[in-house]
């Protein structure tokens, strides 16, 4: 199967934004950890979640979904996982069982966690938390084994304020006993929703800043929870009305998750407004070029840079993207050079020309990568096909759908 799309249609109209990917997956995972039900409403419906909801099932979590779209899970009659467990070779946030399980049952083995592949992705940090909290941590050919050994509160500094080993810690670090303190912590909005759900389950954690506390030993309490809105989803859908030069509403989102975003924009000169729950980006009369570089929060979303290439196309001068998270996430440079995409490609940097893509056959290399090279495809002269699509619909729902009902010529074949 693949998208085919063709190109010059702008887009209008008004979408709805997805619950947040990077919230509802340790979400998810974290439910182990709660003696009573869980329910969560807004979990997106995309491929990463449905591995994650079949490997909780093959665990013996009960999942029940609602008529109004939440989902419920029952943890009580949970197993600890082991290297049998199957999808955890096929997204990232399967790491977030080593912390999950190894708090609610003090051993877990997993298969390494999958993902997509744009550079060295160790879980360096996350073993150095494991282990500053007493809990050993093997790695073979076959997966990754932990075990809470004589687990306590401590202190960790992460080197680098990496998402997935501060989610992990706090998984890890509720199942020991005493306060562990957290510095230098990730502070992305997924991240914080994270924690207020855990909070609501009943965690005792607090935040300031970069450091964190968390009071351990205890099992959380159940409940419901609304997760987040994913900026990321809406973050490609107002670029790439930008980019075909429309007019698109993305109703429910936050401000503060979408600030670099929108700072590029003003940058830009592309007219935004932002109303109540909803942002409205207008077709600009003169597209300018800027630079922008992708780093942790409060920096402009890694997730969003090849979208963010793909609009430098169309401003005057172009521009230039620099990621300081993933050094080699730039594998779609090559795909949107079959489609005219001029760029020179340097360590961590791309720099875009101002150009007129024209339609072509291209492969998504990655997530984020795809969204860009249906972007491209948007706006791009003539008709393209774009393969790979398991590989976006791993964070996008209704992808297809939602850029028909805004105009796009789109279908999946």
């Amino acid at each position: 199967m693949a998208f085919l799309i063709s190109g010059g249609k702008p887009l209008y109209g008004t979408v709805r934004a997805q619950g947040a990917k990077n919230a509802a997956l340790p979400m998810l995972f974290a439910s182990l950890l709660c003696d009573a039900p869980v329910t969560l409403y807004g979990v997106p419906n995309i491929g990463d979640v449905r591995v994650a909801l079949s490997m909780l099932e093959a665990l013996g979590v009960k999942i029940s979904s609602e008529t109004d779209g939440a989902l419920t899970l029952d943890t009580k009659e949970a197993t600890p996982p082991d290297f049998a467990l199957k999808g955890g070779e096929k997204i990232r946030a399967s790491a977030y069982l080593l912390g999950a399980s190894v708090s609610r049952f003090g051993e877990v083995r997993i298969k390494h966690p999958g993902g997509c592949a744009f550079g060295v992705r160790p879980l360096d940090y996350h073993r150095a938390g494991f282990q500053a909290l007493g809990i050993s941590w093997n790695e073979d050919e076959r997966g990754i084994s932990v075990r809470r050994e004589d687990g306590r509160g401590a202190q960790f500094s992460l080197p680098y304020p990496s998402v997935g080993a501060t989610v992990n810690f706090i998984l890890a670090a509720l199942g020991v006993k005493g306060e562990s303190t957290l510095f230098g912590c990730a502070r992305e909005h997924h991240v914080l929703d994270f924690i207020s759900f855990l909070q609501k389950m009943g965690a005792k954690i607090h935040t300031e800043g970069e450091l964190l506390r968390v009071e351990g030993g205890k099992r959380l309490s159940g409940g419901s929870y609304t997760v987040t809105p994913d900026a990321v989803e809406a973050g490609t859908y107002l670029i790439a009305a930008a980019a075909t030069g429309g007019t698109v509403t993305v109703e429910r989102v936050r401000y503060g998750e979408l600030s670099p975003l929108l700072l590029a924009f003003g940058k830009m000169n592309i007219p935004f407004r932002f109303l109540g729950d909803s942002v409205t980006v207008y077709r600009p009369s003169r597209m300018l070029g800027t630079s922008v570089i992708a780093a942790p929060y409060p920096g402009f979303p890694t997730d969003l840079h090849p979208q963010m290439s793909v609009l430098l196309t169309r401003a005057e001068g172009g521009g230039s993207v620099s990621d300081l998270v993933w050094e080699e996430r730039f594998s779609y440079v090559h795909a949107l050079e079959r489609m005219g995409f001029s760029a020179y490609l340097s360590p961590h940097t791309v720099r875009v020309f101002p150009c007129a893509l024209r339609g072509s056959e291209v492969k998504a290399p990655d997530l984020r990568g795809g969204a860009a090279l249906i972007t491209a495809a948007l706006i791009a002269e003539g008709k393209s096909t774009v393969t790979g699509e398991e590989l976006v619909l791993r964070g996008y729902e209704m992808l297809p759908e939602k850029l028909f009902s805004l105009g796009a010529d789109i279908r999946v074949e």
